[in-house]
């Protein structure tokens, strides 16, 4: 695998091919970044022939372009697209894992993908048969599944709780486990499968929005669980001084700027979970 970064993302395919890619490792992480990312993938024949899927994630990838060889035009590509923004009746595979359905060859292949994301840029890919891309589905799905039921379990479990007691810190946990059990669903990629066909952006403005409602529910349940370990005023006053931030990175996805939003929300996330224990000394 190798990769090309165009921070115009004006380049096309015939640029592309001569552009200095870089060599790289699957998966590949870069980060936020406005740019598009192009990826060189070299994919070999199966063993007995049969056609091959090409499988791409994570769920929460704005928009991936494969470019094949077109074997009824030799010289042009075809193009496939999917994405957590494009609608999940057009994608060739209807698999909640992104996937395209490659054309057949008898040699090795150079394939690219045109990735463009407001999430963090992080690319995997694997090219399987059928019968192993629906075996990885049947291990994933349950995986997903089992996780997603734990955390609804966690959030039944509390509600009763709070429902006896009303317990500040259960209410609080409740909401975490809600948000988080959207996130969860939506990074599975079960929410884009059910996305009416008028509102396909619904997965990705879901998970966005969660990813930033996660950020805060972390903060306030730090604050509530250091309180009675001694969390002193100037502590709690930070505390609550980032929440201000709140209405802002809000603000900022529902004018558009997802990316800086995501990222601003990332960042308060690894400030919050490394110096809250720092509060309390």
């Amino acid at each position: 695998m190798a990769w090309f970064e165009d921070p115009s993302g004006s380049l096309g395919i015939e640029e592309v091919q001569r552009a200095p890619f870089v060599a790289g490792i699957i998966p590949c992480s870069g980060g936020f970044s406005p740019s598009t990312h192009w990826f060189r993938l070299r994919v070999a024949p199966s063993a007995d022939g049969s056609p091959l899927h090409l499988r791409v994630g994570p769920n929460f990838l704005d928009e991936v372009v494969l470019y094949a060889p077109d074997p009824a035009r030799p010289g042009h590509w075809r193009q496939s697209r999917l994405g957590d923004r494009h609608r999940f009746a057009e994608r060739e595979l209807l698999s909640i894992v992104p996937g395209f359905q490659l054309p057949p060859f008898t040699t090795e292949t150079t394939l690219y993908l045109r990735v463009r994301s407001s999430s963090a840029m992080i690319l995997v890919a694997e090219a399987v048969t059928p019968r192993v891309a629906a075996e990885h589905d049947i291990l994933l799905h349950g995986s997903s599944l089992a996780f997603l039921v734990l955390m609804l379990v966690m959030l039944a479990w509390a509600i009763g709780n709070w429902v006896e007691d009303r317990d500040p810190v259960l209410t609080i946990f409740v909401g975490v486990q809600l948000v988080f059990s959207v996130q969860v669903f939506a990074l599975g990629g079960f929410l884009a499968a059910l996305a009416p066909s008028a509102w396909p952006q619904l997965a990705d403005q879901a998970m966005n929005l969660s990813a930033v409602l996660a950020t805060f529910a972390v903060l306030i349940l730090n604050r509530a669980l250091l309180k009675p370990c001694g969390l002193p005023a100037v502590g709690a006053r930070t505390l609550d001084a980032l929440l201000w931030l709140l209405p802002v990175l809000l603000l900022l996805l529902v004018a558009g700027y997802t990316q800086q939003a995501l990222k601003a929300s990332a960042l308060l996330m690894f400030a919050v979970v490394l110096v809250s224990p720092v509060l309390v000394l």
